[in-house]
C-alpha cells in the first residue's frame, strides 16, 4: 500500500551562517515482488522552481534516506536550487532495470511532485550519486533513461549490466574505484570506463589511492562533478542541453599517467580520448590533488601568447 507522509522539519545548515527552514517528504512505493522501495525528498526553503533532482543511492540494501538530512548535501541542494531524493531500495538485483526499480523511482517522483506542489520534480533533470550497488543502479538507470540524466557517479561497485548506447555516452559520468578494493571491482570499473571513453564518452575515471571499498573522498569529488555538470547541461530555460551545445569550454581533461590537466578543446567534444574527462576546472584540480598531482601547477600557458 502506497502512502506519502509529509513532515515539517527545521534544518540548521552551516552555510554562511544562514538558518534554513526546509521540508522533508517521505514516500513508500507499493511493495513489488522481491523488492521494497522507500524514498525521502528534501526541498530547500524558498527554492522556487527546482532546477534538478539529486538522487542519492547507498550500497547494497542500505537505507540512504538519512542522506537527505545531511547538512553538506542540503547546503549543496540549496546552492544549486536542487531537490535531494534519497533512496532505500532492497531486494534481489534491484539495481538492474529489468527489476522495474527505475520505473518505480520515476513514479515516486511523479507522486511527490503532486504532493508537494512542485510539479517540475516529475520531469526535472536527474543527477545521481551512489556508492557500491548504488553506483551500479546509477549506471543501469542512465543506460535505460539517458534523456533524464544530467550526470551520474559510479562508485566502487562490481556489476554493471546496462548496455550504454550513444546517448548514454553523452551523459557526463565519473567512475570511481578504490585503489585497494578487490580486483573484480577495479577491473569492472576501469574496463567499462575504458571501452566507452575510447568511443568518446564524456566520462572521467578516478582510482582513489589507498582506499578500499569505503566512500573515501567520492562524495567530495562527486559533488564537484555534478555541480559543474549542472552548469554545462542545464540551460537558462531549465531544460537539459548537450555538452556540445553549451557555451564556453567543453570540460577539462586529465592525463591518467602524468596527472596533468588541461582545458578540453572546444572544437572537439570528447577531446583526447586517451585522457579522462571532467565537466570543469574544479573537478579536474580536485582529481589531480586526490591522485597525488598538483593540479594548480599543471596547466602550462600557451607559448608566445
Amino acid at each position: 500500500m502506497r502512502h506519502v507522509a509529509v513532515l515539517a522539519l527545521l534544518v540548521t545548515v552551516l552555510l554562511s551562517g544562514v538558518r534554513l527552514n526546509a521540508a522533508i517528504h517521505d514516500h513508500d512505493a507499493a511493495p513489488g515482488k522481491g523488492y521494497t522501495a522507500m524514498y525521502r525528498l528534501f526541498l530547500p526553503e524558498d527554492v522556487g522552481r527546482v532546477r534538478s533532482v539529486v538522487v542519492l543511492v547507498p550500497g547494497l540494501n542500505g537505507d540512504g534516506r538519512g542522506m537527505a538530512g545531511g547538512a553538506v548535501w542540503q547546503a549543496f541542494a540549496t546552492r544549486n536550487r536542487a531537490a535531494l531524493f534519497a533512496c532505500f531500495m532492497k531486494g534481489d538485483d534491484y539495481y538492474v532495470m529489468r527489476r522495474g526499480m527505475g520505473r518505480t523511482l520515476l513514479k515516486a517522483l511523479e507522486s511527490l511532485a503532486g504532493e508537494t506542489g512542485h510539479l517540475e520534480v516529475a520531469s526535472a533533470p536527474l543527477a545521481f550519486w551512489g556508492h557500491s550497488a548504488g553506483g551500479q543502479f546509477n549506471f543501469n538507470f542512465a543506460c535505460e533513461y539517458p534523456d533524464r540524466v544530467l550526470a551520474f557517479v559510479v562508485n566502487k561497485g562490481a556489476y554493471y549490466e546496462g548496455d550504454p548506447g550513444v546517448r548514454t555516452r553523452t551523459v557526463p559520468a565519473l567512475w570511481i574505484a578504490g585503489g585497494k578494493d578487490t580486483d573484480l571491482r577495479i577491473d569492472n570499473i576501469t574496463s567499462r570506463y575504458t571501452e566507452n571513453r575510447r568511443r568518446g564518452a564524456l566520462w572521467g575515471l578516478l582510482v582513489e589511492p589507498g582506499v578500499g571499498h569505503g566512500v573515501g573522498r567520492s562524495k567530495e569529488i562527486g559533488m564537484a562533478f555534478i555541480e559543474e555538470a549542472m552548469t554545462l547541461r542545464i540551460g537558462s530555460d531549465g531544460r537539459l542541453r548537450s555538452v556540445d551545445s553549451a557555451p564556453g569550454d567543453k570540460g577539462w581533461l586529465g592525463d591518467l599517467n602524468t596527472r596533468a590537466i588541461e582545458k578540453c578543446p572546444s572544437a572537439a567534444r570528447p577531446g583526447d580520448r586517451t585522457k579522462t574527462w571532467f565537466p570543469g576546472e574544479g573537478t579536474a584540480r580536485l582529481w589531480a590533488e586526490i591522485t597525488g598531482g598538483d593540479g594548480f601547477a599543471m596547466q602550462k600557458p600557451s607559448s608566445g601568447k
